[in-house]
C-alpha cells in the first residue's frame, strides 16, 4: 500500500481526469502514491478515461459508484473503504483504525 492515497471525487469529468492525474504526478515524483478517482455515475466517459489511465500506470485506481448519491456520502464510503484497507493490514492496532 502505498504512503499516500489522493482521492478525487468525479462525476462528468472526462476532461479533467488527465489533467489532475498528470499535475499529481508532477508534483509527486519520487514518492510513493496512488490516485484513486471515485466516479459518481457519471454520463460521459470519466470511467473510460481512468481506466485507460490505470492500463499504463498502476498507481490510478477507480471507485465507480452506480446510481449518483452525492459528494459527502462518496467521501464516507470511501473514508470507510480506507479504514478497512489500513485495518486489514494491522487489525490488532486501534491506531491504524483511526488514521486514514
Amino acid at each position: 500500500m502505498p504512503k499516500l492515497s489522493i482521492v478525487i471525487p468525479a462525476f462528468n469529468e472526462q476532461d479533467n481526469v488527465r489533467p489532475v492525474y498528470e499535475a499529481v504526478a508532477a508534483a509527486l515524483a519520487g514518492q510513493d502514491w496512488e490516485i484513486i478517482f471515485a466516479d459518481d455515475a457519471s454520463k460521459d466517459a470519466t470511467t473510460a478515461e481512468v481506466m485507460a489511465l490505470s492500463g499504463d500506470d498502476i498507481r490510478v485506481g477507480l471507485i465507480r459508484r452506480i446510481g449518483r448519491r452525492g459528494l459527502s456520502l462518496a467521501f464516507l464510503l470511501l473514508r470507510l473503504i480506507s479504514t478497512l484497507e489500513i485495518s486489514s493490514e494491522n487489525p490488532f492496532s486501534h491506531r491504524a483504525c483511526h488514521e486514514s
